[in-house]
């Protein structure tokens, strides 16, 4: 990705054993001056068991961002429950 230019990025969710998953969220947190606008729904009501949600993000990283690597971490969250998982991504000087 190159500083100050938008990309996007899709956070997904299997719900694995049997049970159902209830008022689940869906979200991202980006290093800081970074911003993010969900391109649709974050928020999901019920998901059955083997069932997958998703959301995706336009991320746009600090136009004066130097070339660097930083960690994404996408986090679900149910009731007082919460999943988390990162990913490194590499920003090019703009």
């Amino acid at each position: 990705m190159t500083a100050g230019r938008p990309f996007s990025v899709s956070v997904t969710l299997t719900a694995g054993g049997n049970q159902m998953l209830h008022g689940v969220r869906l979200a991202l947190q980006l290093p800081q001056g970074w911003a993010a606008v969900p391109a649709g729904r974050t928020v999901f009501g019920t998901v059955r068991p083997g069932r997958a949600i998703a959301a995706t993000f336009r991320v746009r990283p600090p136009a004066d961002s130097p070339a660097l690597s930083a960690v994404l971490h996408a986090t679900a969250t149910m009731g007082t429950a919460m999943r988390e998982n990162g990913i490194t991504v590499t920003v090019r000087a703009a």
